[in-house]
């Protein structure tokens, strides 16, 4: 599969965020960030005395994580912390710190598969140790590698096509529910009602002048007949002009321009 970049992008962040939330869990260097970024797959890069685990599902999806000698033990320090296992004779502390750094490796795996594949569980997945097949490190196969970074050990990722295409689709969801989460509240604001007034003029009375007005006196305002009207809305800014007019035997406003929206 051809991913654009919008794709890619999308992709790194979750693979990132999935990445942040397997070290909040397991790594006891809290510095150590996660970083990820995808490598070319034009050819097979050298990888001679890697440690390699791999989560197969049934219909051959699959994720594989990969570690160099050095990594593994800068990961293993990032995971274990200075001295835990300090009291321990020296080869039970490498068994120790070899099983914690394969269930890590492990949980990781796993963690990425139920994030691109919800529907489908740990129960199902076989594990390999072997290092990828040289297609896996092909572009025009639709493999993907990534390259991630937690404090100073780099893990190599490689995710079968049906994988990719599972973290592309649950974010594209994703995004359609975060788009639609607020579309009840447009739907009801727009079926409410909104009241709109027409200020056709202004004038000024003097008090005494108020106190005698009476049926049949005429009020002078400031507003001529060939001037616009404003159009407001009841209790806000005002909105539009336009000019009176008759349509269908009631009083109406012919809009002519607009104001600007920002200051409604």
């Amino acid at each position: 599969m051809l991913l654009n970049r919008s794709d890619c992008r999308a992709l790194v962040e979750r693979l990132a965020a999935a990445l942040n939330q397997w070290r909040e869990e397991w790594c006891t260097d809290e510095t150590a960030p996660g970083v990820v970024t995808l490598c070319r797959t034009g050819g097979r890069p050298a990888f001679t005395n890697w440690r390699w685990r791999s989560a197969v599902l049934p219909d051959g999806s699959f994720v594989s994580a990969g570690l160099s000698l050095a990594s593994s033990e800068a990961l293993t320090f990032c995971l274990v912390g200075k001295g835990a296992c300090r009291g321990a004779a020296r080869a039970a502390r490498v068994q120790i710190e070899s099983e914690l750094l394969q269930a890590a490796i492990e949980d990781l795996v796993v963690l990425l598969l139920k994030e691109s594949r919800p529907t489908r569980t740990s129960a199902a997945v076989e594990w390999d140790t072997s290092s990828p097949s040289e297609r896996t490190f092909q572009q025009r196969w639709g493999f993907v590698a990534a390259r991630c970074i937690v404090g100073a050990s780099k893990l190599v990722l490689v995710l079968h096509p049906n994988v990719t295409h599972g973290f592309l689709v649950t974010t594209s969801r994703a995004a359609k529910r975060r788009s639609g989460a607020s579309s009840p509240i447009r739907s009801v604001l727009a079926s409410r009602l909104v009241a709109a007034e027409v200020l056709v003029g202004s004038g000024e009375l003097l008090l005494r002048e108020l106190a005698t007005l009476s049926v049949g006196d005429v009020i002078t305002l400031d507003h001529r007949l060939q001037d616009p009207v404003t159009l407001r809305l009841a209790g806000g800014g005002d909105l539009c002009t336009g000019y009176l007019g008759v349509c269908q035997g009631r009083k109406a406003v012919q809009l002519t321009k607009f104001n600007d929206k920002q200051e409604v």
